[in-house]
């Protein structure tokens, strides 16, 4: 599924949007995207995010919290290791909320403003 196609999804079912409040829209690079080392796994790490973000989204329209924490968790972790810092704060909000409240649209403004950050993830390191 491509981002985009994804992100409409997302602001269907959650809501018009999809913004971060900070209205940062430029490119989000990771901190090792100059390390060359890492550039083919920053690759893949990316290419893996509309996966991901289908896979919390479906877990949450299915009201499925517990799920939805568990894919958040392993985001939080995943984006942390590969230098996505931004994204790891964003997935560890989504974690919390779907262990701690049953606060929907608290949880949609969440999964958007993932959602949001994961569009604008790059592997490049300069963009």
């Amino acid at each position: 599924m491509r981002c985009e196609a994804l992100l409409e999804m997302v602001a269907r079912h959650a809501g018009n949007g999809g913004r971060m409040d900070d209205g940062a829209e430029g490119p989000l690079v990771s901190d090792l995207a100059t390390d060359p080392d890492f550039r083919e796994l920053l690759a893949e790490f990316v290419g893996t995010l509309a996966e991901r973000l289908a896979a919390l989204t479906a877990s949450l329209e299915a009201g499925d919290l517990a799920r939805t924490a568990v894919l958040a968790h392993q985001l939080t972790g995943a984006a942390g290791g590969y230098g996505f810092s931004t994204i790891t704060a964003a997935a560890r909000r989504l974690e919390r909320l779907a262990r701690e409240t049953s606060d929907a649209e608290a949880m949609r403004t969440g999964l958007r403003e993932l959602a949001t950050l994961c569009h604008r993830a790059t592997h490049e390191p300069f963009v």
